[in-house]
């Protein structure tokens, strides 16, 4: 996955997964190690999961959303 992704475009996708508050750096000497942050992780399921209605079951397509939102006035 990562092999098609450039040293900088990776550190961006990392710089925005922690102002978002998924991850955080830590760094010991010249090594920087990466911590996923579990508590924004569940807050992100449950609102993710809130969404799972519309979406159906796994053999579904996100097309019962898509649905949905165009029957929205």
């Amino acid at each position: 996955m990562w092999g098609s992704l450039s040293l900088p475009a990776i550190n961006k996708h990392i710089g925005v997964m922690e102002v978002a508050g998924l991850v955080r750096r830590q760094k010991r000497g010249r090594v920087t190690f990466l911590v996923l942050a579990r508590e924004s992780s569940l807050t992100l399921q449950a609102w993710i999961g809130e969404f799972h209605t519309w979406w159906g079951s796994d053999a579904a397509s996100l097309e019962n959303y898509e649905r949905y939102l165009a029957e929205e006035p």
